[in-house]
């Protein structure tokens, strides 16, 4: 040996020793190795729960409510305060005099407006751009009414005013809020 050191030689690094040693110094070990493993473990749940925690939904579901259809009715008023007034004593007076069984109506409030399913009539979508004007009115608690700008013969504009009876005031009065936020999203 002349001294010189071999470039191949790795100081500095720690090899395991095949040497003889006692069972208590392999147990200090293999318990520093534990506890570093579960350190790691664990440094990996908090990145992974970091996720699941910060999540967004990337899509809500649209609000869908089960309400009765009362109907509708010409209107000659397509906005404003008393709008609805005259439309929804005409249709409120027809629902209590009427014999007929109520028609059950799935409401949908969509970004495009309103979306509903009857038996009787199958699926009717009332687009937002033509809705102009809805309410959860006052004097009729449960009762949701929205006017509509329909295209009648001869591709004549009519408004009309259509109303459902909701199973309580709140959920008319939600989704009157619903579509107002869907209409100024649009």
């Amino acid at each position: 040996s002349t001294g010189r050191r071999s470039r191949w030689g790795m100081k500095g690094l720690n090899f395991p020793s095949f040497s003889s040693r006692s069972r208590s110094t392999d147990s200090k070990e293999s318990d520093e190795r534990k506890e570093k493993r579960e350190a790691a473990r664990k440094r990996m749940q908090n990145k992974m729960s970091f996720w699941k925690r910060k999540s967004a939904n990337v899509t809500d579901y649209d609000p869908t409510y089960r309400v009765i259809y009362l109907g509708n009715v010409l209107t000659g008023w397509a906005k404003g305060d008393g709008c609805v007034d005259k439309p929804l004593s005409t249709l409120w007076r027809n629902h209590i005099s009427s014999d007929k069984p109520d028609i059950i109506m799935k409401l949908t409030v969509v970004n495009s407006g309103l979306r509903a399913v009857t038996k009787e009539h199958g699926l009717t979508e009332y687009w937002a751009n033509r809705i102009t004007y809805s309410v959860a009115h006052p004097s009729y608690p449960r009762v949701f009414c929205w006017i509509y700008r329909h295209e009648g013969r001869k591709m004549k504009q009519e408004l009309r005013c259509h109303a459902v009876l909701c199973p309580r005031e709140d959920k008319a009065k939600e989704m009157a809020a619903n579509l107002q936020n869907r209409l100024h999203q649009a």
